[in-house]
């Protein structure tokens, strides 16, 4: 068991082995091609750095990392200059990286090595994703229920709300605690993909009251006669994807937030409320990959070309209190 990495060139090959870290390694012999590409890899603090090693270190980086869709230049950073015998640190989403860079024949070899992962993915879960209007999230969350074949908790309040009609704050909570029961009855003990859940209905009271819902209230009701009190969604691992907002606003009878900047706001306010009113800590999507399951979902994520995502783990789940 453990981590490897091929790399080639034309007339050199290289592996690398870690028994506990993801590492990636990029062999690269002289290509004149490199500058010509260099807008596309190049952070502008990068700039006058040598291309052969900074493209050799991001590849490698890249190959650790193993997410797809990250970009070389706003996402992969070097803090160092890769000269022909170096070493130092890279910067990658939520993490650094150790790297190497050595010289052979006429060829640059480079090798990063991630920090451990914590693998912190286990099942039973609740993968909660929710995020500002017109972000796209009902369509990740039934994408991903079908691709990860677990049951699906849709947005309830497509069902409950009527279009064109005012509605109070009273109503809200009333949604809220609906949705709790319905997440009960449809996921029980088991995992589940959940689009939506009191993290929204606190966001939405905010936004349009300024008010608060109250989430321990909402996690004590969320029990129903189909479903036992120990399926109550605090008893497991919770996960939270944010996404952030489209910019193209696609109009919907039962939306509200037409201006981007307004929505741009409300995702923060997710953020906020993720972080403080469920305790959690925000994760590396990096990490959340090292499982079968968990690259999966980074998998899908990156095919469905999100904006960008947000990941935070609730605390006191079943998995932390046994340690």
């Amino acid at each position: 068991m453990g981590f490897v990495a091929l790399s080639h060139s034309a007339t050199h090959a290289a592996a690398a082995f870690h028994p506990t870290r993801p590492v990636g390694i990029d062999v690269e012999g002289l290509r004149n091609q490199l500058a010509r590409v260099a807008a596309k890899f190049v952070a502008p603090e990068e700039q006058g750095l040598d291309l052969r090693g900074l493209w050799g270190l991001k590849e490698a980086l890249y190959k650790a990392i193993g997410l797809p869709g990250l970009h070389f230049a706003r996402d992969l950073r070097c803090s160092e200059e890769p000269t022909d015998a170096s070493h130092g640190l890279a910067i990658f989403p939520e993490g650094e990286a150790h790297w190497n860079r050595t010289n052979v024949d006429d060829q640059c070899a480079v090798w990063a090595l991630l920090p451990p992962p914590q693998h912190l993915l286990r099942e039973p879960f609740r993968w909660v994703v929710t995020g500002a209007e017109s972000s796209g999230k009902s369509t990740w969350a039934q994408d991903l229920a079908t691709r990860l074949n677990l049951p699906l908790v849709p947005e309830g309040v497509r069902q409950w709300m009527v279009p064109g009609e005012d509605y109070t704050a009273a109503e809200v909570r009333k949604w809220a605690q609906q949705q709790a029961q319905l997440e009960a009855k449809r996921a029980g003990n088991g995992s589940a993909v959940v689009d939506t859940d009191r993290v929204n209905f606190d966001v939405w009271l905010q936004v349009r009251f300024g008010e608060r819902l109250d989430r321990a209230a909402i996690r004590a009701s969320s029990s129903s006669e189909e479903a036992p009190p120990e399926a109550s969604a605090p008893e497991m691992d919770r996960w939270y994807a944010v996404l952030s907002p489209l910019e193209t606003w696609e109009p919907d009878p039962l939306r509200e937030a037409p201006d981007y900047a307004d929505r741009l706001r409300i995702e923060s306010l997710h953020r906020s409320a993720v972080e403080s009113e469920e305790q959690g800590v925000r994760v590396g999507w990096w990490e959340v990959a090292q499982t079968p399951l968990g690259a999966e979902i980074a998998a899908t994520a990156s095919q469905n070309r999100w904006p960008a995502l947000y990941l935070c783990k609730a605390q006191g789940c079943r998995s932390e209190r046994n340690g």
